[in-house]
């Protein structure tokens, strides 16, 4: 999960293992996690896109993608009729992350939450429980000032 695997080999090596683990030919969606800003945009959609063709998946998203980026990618895929991103699956939580050092983690931001609320895509939140921080915290209420998050 730290390493982007964005290069048109990856995704559909990655897809194909996806299936194969699954035991399907086709799903639903299929989520692109971690951004590699290197990589151009027009090579990630046209390789998803293949897939689309093929009944293989039938929608994909993003996960950890920047709000620039997803721009870019939405207007990629209206520019040449190509399937876009059906939404972006965030870092989003009631608690407020400590500042998060890996660059490419993109935790839901108020930029971000604008950017959804303009253009309707949806946003999905994963670490939505904080980690447990929650739990942790209601299980000892003494230690509520010592849970990191």
């Amino acid at each position: 999960m730290h390493i982007p695997r964005l290069s048109p080999h990856d995704i559909v090596a990655d897809l194909d293992e996806s299936l194969h683990c699954l035991q399907t030919e086709s799903m639903e969606l299929y989520w692109l996690y971690r951004d590699d800003p290197e990589r151009p945009v027009a090579d990630i959609l046209e390789t998803l896109n293949s897939p689309v063709t093929q009944g293989k998946i039938r929608y994909f998203g993003c996960s950890n993608w920047r709000v620039e980026r997803i721009e870019e990618a939405i207007h990629y895929a209206t520019e040449h009729g190509l399937t876009g991103f059906v939404g972006n699956q965030g870092m989003w939580s009631f608690a407020v992350p400590n500042p998060i050092e890996d660059s490419r983690i993109a935790p839901m931001d108020d930029q971000t939450l604008d950017f959804h609320r303009e253009t309707g895509l949806a946003i999905v939140a994963y670490t939505s429980q904080a980690h447990g921080f929650f739990s942790k915290a209601s299980s000892d209420p003494a230690a509520d000032d010592q849970i990191p998050l």
